[in-house]
């Protein structure tokens, strides 16, 4: 059950990569709720997660989250045959770790599956482990928000194409899925406690006549909005096939590390036991990391100089419309464009052949050079995609 629901998820993450793939395409551009290929991508990692559920309420959290870093190897799988993403020899090698990872995971792993009341819950929330453990957790997410607020600021001040903002862009990848995991590592530990709420229900043992009942399921909620979200920020800028390894280590690291803590589940297992699940979690978060190390796409060089090329003409056009005077004094190469923090105006593309998320133009004659030849263009970020390229494939 745990394996069907990961693939079922993992179908609706690539399938809200594809929408954004399309949504780079048209003219104006809508929020990812407004997106009818990303809805129906919810829609598949809900029902996944529903099913994450159910196998919860089963199964151990420590087994139940290894097993579901199967995730990973559908995530190859659709990302190779469904986005046309690249497939290589450290791919496979990645992929089989996780696969035998999780194969010795599944067999050292604690079978036990006690049920617990809402006042047992309470109790285990109240440990002073657990409390340290929610500390750190907060701790580190509200660090990686700060981490992102900076970066978007930096873009913002000093333009997302300036070499200070490529300085932290670089980790920008990898923080907006760790987020996203850490997050999803909260969710399943609520869901969890939601499950064996439902079993003694289910047991004659009516748990939901007392308010805390609810206030777990609605901090599951909040947390997998949260996970949704920092998710579809990072397949905003990254391929699925790097994205969703990242997510995943982080996911299944702070998840057994949650379950370990809350449920004492690490308690009934013998030292050979905790010796070789420890193994296995190792095995597949090596597997996870070997898969986060690839490229992700970029333009072959012909299409990088064709669209630097298409850039020029369009800050000469604007330039010419607008009545300023141009002169391109480079030679062999494109021209270094400045980015100009101040004194700039929005300026829409003219050329449809590229597709140019946002440019501005010097409102009065700047020389960047000091060599008197009169205005010079600058751009603050600009995001060039040629028609015959992905696009996800840009040059900045």
């Amino acid at each position: 059950m745990a394996i069907a629901a990961s693939i079922c998820t993992d179908m609706g993450v690539n399938l809200q990569k594809y929408s954004f793939l399309c949504e780079a395409k048209r003219p104006v551009k809508r929020g990812y709720f407004l997106q009818p290929k990303w809805a129906f991508g919810l829609f598949l990692v809900v029902f996944g997660s529903i099913g994450d559920f159910a196998a919860l309420g089963f199964i151990p959290q420590s087994l139940a989250i290894p097993v579901g870093g199967f995730t990973i190897v559908a995530n190859v799988f659709f990302a190779h045959y469904f986005l046309k993403e690249p497939f290589s020899k450290r791919d496979g090698v990645g992929t089989g770790l996780i696969v035998l990872g999780i194969m010795v995971v599944a067999a050292f792993a604690s079978k036990t599956n006690d049920c617990y009341t809402i006042d047992e819950l309470l109790v285990l929330f109240n440990q002073t482990n657990f409390i340290v453990y929610v500390i750190v957790v907060a701790c580190t997410s509200l660090a990686l928000y700060l981490y992102i607020r900076k970066i978007r600021a930096v873009a913002i001040q000093h333009g997302a194409g300036s070499s200070m903002h490529r300085a932290y862009a670089k980790t920008h990848s990898v923080i907006c899925p760790a987020l996203s995991g850490v997050c999803g590592a909260q969710s399943v530990l609520f869901a969890k406690a939601s499950a064996e709420l439902f079993k003694s229900t289910l047991a004659g043992d009516n748990q939901f006549t007392s308010v805390a009942t609810y206030a777990i399921a609605l901090m599951m909620l909040i947390c997998i909005v949260l996970q949704i979200h920092w998710l579809a920020q990072g397949l905003k800028t990254s391929d699925t096939i790097f994205v969703v390894p990242v997510f995943q280590c982080f996911f299944i690291a702070v998840s057994i590390v949650g379950g370990a803590v809350y449920f004492n589940e690490f308690a009934t297992m013998s030292v050979l036991q905790l010796i070789m699940f420890f193994v296995g979690v190792v095995i597949t978060l090596g597997g996870v990391l070997i898969l986060s190390k690839r490229e992700t796409s970029t333009l072959p060089p012909t299409q990088k100089w064709r669209a630097a090329v298409i850039m020029i003409i369009f800050i000469k056009r604007t330039q010419k419309r607008i009545g300023h005077p141009y002169s391109w004094t480079a030679a062999n190469a494109p021209p270094m464009l400045q980015p100009i923090a101040t004194k700039s105006s929005r300026v829409l593309p003219i050329s449809s052949a590229v597709n140019i998320d946002s440019t501005v133009l010097a409102s009065e004659p700047v020389d960047v050079r000091k060599s008197g030849t009169g205005p010079v263009a600058s751009l603050s970020w600009a995001k060039v995609a040629t028609i015959d390229s992905p696009p996800r494939a840009t040059n900045e």
